[in-house]
């Protein structure tokens, strides 16, 4: 049986937009999807969109995230997150060192990020800053609370005080510090992704671990 990922966060605008930017008119995404062309990085971002139901508001609602995660007609979704994640021909955010940002990659990780409150450009809107580090890379972006899906998993992040695993998809916007040891970019996330099961288990053991030890 296919484990699927599951989704976290998702931008269809900026799904969208890197789309539009990188591959082409968002408004042939419905025709490229029903022929299936999805082994390229493009054909999947543009099945991405095309199951999301050609979305075009700013935000994806907790209602729908919990749709795709738990409906099977949205399996077609949940197959392409999976996909993304996975893809060989997206680099790892490791390899984001040494490039200046470019952004006409995309990038995937996979660590343990913190969340962090943040106030954003809409005054109406509630935003979290997902920071991350991963080899000799700082990423750091915000992202709006009306995008998340689950309210636990990011309670759950937010109140371990301490960094929480998530993986997903984003978009270098600018390299914004250097030294000789690591460089830190900010970031657009496309989509959060719950994280991996061996890396959740092993965020517990370490969690468990400390437990222990304050304990002692």
């Amino acid at each position: 049986m296919t484990k699927y990922e599951h989704l976290m966060y998702a931008s269809p605008s900026r799904i969208q937009q890197i789309y539009a930017e990188r591959y082409g008119d968002v408004s042939q995404v419905q025709r490229e999807t029903s022929k299936g062309q999805t082994s390229t990085v493009g054909g999947r971002l543009g099945a991405l969109i095309g199951s999301l139901r050609g979305e075009t508001s700013e935000t994806t609602t907790k209602r729908q995230i919990k749709q795709i995660n738990f409906d099977d007609e949205h399996l077609q979704t949940k197959r392409v997150v999976n996909n993304l994640v996975s893809d060989a021909d997206i680099p790892s955010v490791t390899e984001l060192y040494d490039t200046k940002g470019n952004p006409a990659e995309l990038y995937r990780f996979s660590s343990e990020v913190t969340l962090t409150p943040a106030e954003g450009e809409f005054e109406d809107r509630n935003y979290l800053e997902v920071a991350g580090y991963e080899g000799r890379v700082k990423f750091r972006g915000m992202t709006s609370m009306e995008n998340w899906g689950s309210r636990s998993n990011i309670l759950t992040a937010m109140q371990a005080n301490d960094t929480y695993p998530f993986q997903g998809v984003l978009s270098p916007v600018s390299l914004d510090y250097t030294d000789p040891t690591m460089e830190e970019y900010a970031v657009h996330f496309l989509f959060i992704c719950a994280p991996d099961s061996d890396e959740l288990q092993a965020w517990r053991n370490r969690k468990s671990l400390c437990r222990d030890q304050d304990m002692a």
